[in-house]
């Protein structure tokens, strides 16, 4: 019997395997031969969750590639990390981002519901208050998250380059090994 043209490949290795799978191996493997040390791409990854948490759609993976210019960090890693904030997390985001602005301003009289931010014509209308509440929010919480992404981008690269032999040390030790 033959299985269906849909059904995913068996791999007796590994069982089965869908499309993705080969998707997200080569990306895998692409986040492992960064350019650049593990500082270098945790400084990209950090600026790319910070400008992803900003609510400015279209212009975060410019922001990100331009802090990642000035802070010297990986512009390809700054420009993926921005995608923290995709269709499906903006808005938990954003929310999260004006209650915590809210909360650190004290401003508690403002509220908005979904139909405000569904045009321009209605963010308007929310005013200056609701502007900045929203960004200061945003910094806040950029900030942090930005920092957590420092931090767990550089012990995650180090530890996959690692795993993979693809850190300094690793390298220095096959050089010498050639050698003798």
């Amino acid at each position: 019997m033959t299985p269906p043209p849909d059904a995913p490949r068996m791999d007796n290795r590994r069982g089965p395997r869908w499309p993705v799978h080969r998707s997200l191996r080569y990306y895998y493997w692409r986040f492992i031969r960064l350019r650049g040390t593990p500082e270098d791409i945790a400084r990209g990854m950090a600026v790319g969750v910070f400008a992803g948490f900003y609510p400015l759609f279209g212009l975060q993976i410019a922001i990100a590639v331009v802090l990642a210019s000035l802070c010297r960090g990986s512009k390809i890693a700054a420009a993926a990390f921005t995608w923290v904030s995709n269709p499906l997390t903006y808005l938990p985001i954003y929310a999260m981002n004006f209650h915590l602005g809210q909360w650190i301003l004290g401003s508690q009289s403002q509220s908005f519901t979904l139909d405000d931010l569904q045009s321009l014509d209605g963010i308007s209308q929310l005013g200056l208050e609701f502007t900045v509440t929203l960004f200061f929010g945003s910094t806040v919480a950029a900030l942090i998250a930005g920092a957590i992404a420092y931090v767990g981008g550089l012990w995650l690269v180090r530890s996959l380059r690692h795993k993979h032999g693809r850190s300094p040390a690793h390298r220095a030790r096959r050089r010498h090994s050639h050698r003798l």
